[in-house]
């Protein structure tokens, strides 16, 4: 039987190695008690070893889940180097772990004390606050973005909190299965998420200058490598998609305010009347994500502008917004092939470029038609879309 005996205040890492070694070994035969005894003597070791080793330790007995000693290990750690953030972090993330939200939370902010312009620590602060149903995590996460150019963790987190419910891909699905088109066409296929949705009896066609296609599809599709308007001018849409119009169309492509009115004109002249178009990206975030040209990691540019441009150009017809993450979907209906929006003059366009985001919800979202994000919703709104539907349809 090992006994319960450690290297002490000899400064060997390779000692404490071993130690902690050995427990696990223990741990790994049964015999728990003893592994737990060996994991005291190496937390009442730290006080005598370098600050490196301490932190090792900790790192062992969190991976162990051994929460409570690991805690320890962070705070002789801290007591080392008061100011050492990282550390901080750990040991609020260890108790975390440990379900201790409130002694996490204390932790965090003790941290922010230190360093306020901390963002992962901000950010952990608005988890632990989330969790203790606290509604301030998407104040700890606006302090983050406007204390960095770019926190992708941030954007996606905040979007997730202004957003809730099914994410755009879960929509996307859910309208697949209900409307069941037997043509789709997508603008803007990148990796091939959204694409792969398509479902038999489907034919798809997907649009994209540079794809980078990482799913098989399970249905006809055939993918052009060429940009939106080029595809208009040189490939017969309709003899693409076996002869007919396409019953959904999906623009999700340059994510600027101008190219997605021309793929929305050039998609409209090609539609049915029971044709339905969604668009992505028509829910923005912020200023910075949500303009063009890219300057953040999350973006959805400023395809938003197409929303007033259509309610106030096009009035007839049908505009709904599902806000699901990240940056909402709009579903538009009642298209006409005949008659296609105004012709895309500059000076026509230049009130809706220099609209700010703030006077879009304001203004504008407000008066839209929503559809609320989950599956009851989804599936009676879509629902009664397939109703209407010609009965070749699936």
């Amino acid at each position: 039987m090992l006994k319960s005996k450690v290297h002490v205040d000899d400064g060997d890492s390779d000692a404490l190695d071993r130690d902690l070694r050995a427990a696990l070994a223990l741990e790994q035969k049964g015999e728990k008690a003893m592994a737990g005894r060996v994991y005291e003597d190496v937390i009442r070791s730290l006080p005598g070893r370098p600050l490196n080793s301490v932190l090792q330790a900790a790192r062992v007995l969190r991976a162990r889940r051994r929460h409570g000693q690991a805690a320890q290990a962070f705070r002789h750690a801290l007591k080392r180097d008061p100011e050492n953030l990282q550390a901080g972090l750990e040991l609020g993330a260890t108790l975390c772990d440990g379900g201790q939200l409130a002694k996490a939370r204390a932790v965090f902010r003790q941290r922010l004390s230190l360093e306020p312009g901390a963002i992962p620590v901000m950010m952990r602060l608005g988890q632990v606050e989330a969790s203790l149903s606290l509604p301030t995590e998407g104040i700890w996460l606006q302090r983050a973005l406007a204390c960095d150019v770019d926190p992708l963790d941030a954007h996606l987190r905040l979007a997730r909190i202004r957003l809730p419910g099914p994410g755009y891909l879960d929509v996307l699905a859910t309208v697949h299965e209900i409307l069941r088109p037997r043509s789709y066409v997508e603008i803007g296929v990148a990796s091939g998420s959204s694409l792969a949705l398509a479902r038999h009896p489907t034919r798809a066609v997907g649009v994209d200058p540079h794809p980078r296609i990482k799913r098989r599809f399970s249905v006809p599709a055939v993918v052009y490598r060429m940009k939106s308007d080029e595809f208009f001018k040189e490939v017969d849409l309709a003899e693409a998609l076996g002869g007919a119009s396409f019953d959904l169309g999906f623009i999700d492509g340059l994510h600027s305010f101008e190219q997605t009115l021309r793929d929305f004109v050039n998609l409209e002249s090609r539609s049915a009347p029971t044709s339905v178009l969604l668009l992505h990206d028509c829910l923005p975030l912020d200023e910075r994500t949500g303009s063009w040209p890219r300057t953040t990691s999350f973006w959805s540019g400023d395809s938003w502008r197409i929303l007033p441009y259509l309610m106030e150009q096009r009035p007839e017809l049908g505009i709904h917004v599902i806000p699901c993450w990240p940056t909402g979907l709009v579903v538009v209906t009642g298209l006409d092939a005949s008659r296609g929006a105004p012709p895309l003059e500059a000076r026509q366009l230049d009130r809706y470029r220099s609209l700010s985001i703030g006077a879009f919800y304001r203004l504008y979202v407000a008066r839209i038609s929503s559809i609320r994000n989950d599956a009851a919703a989804h599936g009676a709104f879509f629902g009664g879309l397939a109703k209407a539907a010609p009965a070749g349809r699936g």
